[in-house]
């Protein structure tokens, strides 16, 4: 005789952890990821083209017409759309070049409602530049080189965000802002800023940094030859 039975669990799995939820290289010189679902776009009037990425032969995301030297601070980058459902602890990292003419100072914004932006609040456990010529500046949250044309790789933590898991709504920018001492643009290299000067992001990454609990709320049973199919 064949029998069907449906029972209601409370049983916990847990997402595998340590996998890539979305990722840019920009090899094929468009913005589409290379892995998992997201978008990027160009904010605050920037405009973009492709130029040679971190590794050798490798292409990057190369954006250019920022805000004039004492224009508004904080408002023109790229902003990266990543929905972090299933997952906790979000890390991002990117490489990121300056050019001498371009601003010395960047800052991370993110939403958690896909609209409202906030400044991410730097701290030696949480973030890193990982470069000789790259600083933190953790007292006006934000990440600064002198040295023009060379990559940088830096990485966010965003597991002290609560908000930030298994969020639909998650996105982050990278703008360029106005020297914390003053009320200008202050240039990477030597020179003088431009609104010309390019930002070149390249492997863009957001990844999980632990695993989180899901619940199997239903399954059936079912006979057939002798064996149960679930």
């Amino acid at each position: 005789m064949r029998k069907i039975f449906t029972s209601v669990l409370s049983l916990c799995a847990l997402v595998s952890s340590a996998q890539t939820i979305a990722g840019w290289n920009f090899n094929a010189e468009n913005s589409t990821p290379t892995a998992g679902f997201g978008s990027i776009t160009l904010i605050g009037g920037t405009t973009s083209t492709y130029a040679g990425g971190f590794a050798s032969g490798s292409r990057a995301l190369n954006t250019s017409t920022y805000p004039a030297a004492s224009a508004s601070s904080g408002t023109a980058g790229i902003q990266i759309a990543v929905s972090t459902v299933g997952v906790s602890n979000v890390i991002f990292g990117w490489n990121h070049r300056h050019s001498g003419s371009s601003s010395r100072f960047a800052k991370v914004q993110y939403t958690l409602d896909g609209t409202n932006y906030q400044p991410f609040d730097l701290t030696p456990t949480n973030c890193t530049g990982i470069s000789s010529n790259s600083n933190i500046d953790y007292t006006n949250d934000v990440f600064l080189t002198t040295a023009q044309d060379i990559w940088t790789y830096r990485t966010i933590n965003f597991s002290g965000i609560t908000g930030a898991n298994n969020n639909a709504n998650f996105a982050v920018r990278i703008v360029s802002v106005f020297d914390p001492a003053g009320t200008n643009y202050v240039a990477t290299g030597g020179g003088t800023y431009a609104t010309t000067g390019t930002w070149r992001f390249d492997d863009i990454e957001f990844s999980q940094g632990a695993t989180l609990p899901i619940s199997l709320q239903q399954f059936t049973v079912t006979g057939k030859a002798g064996k149960a199919l679930l």
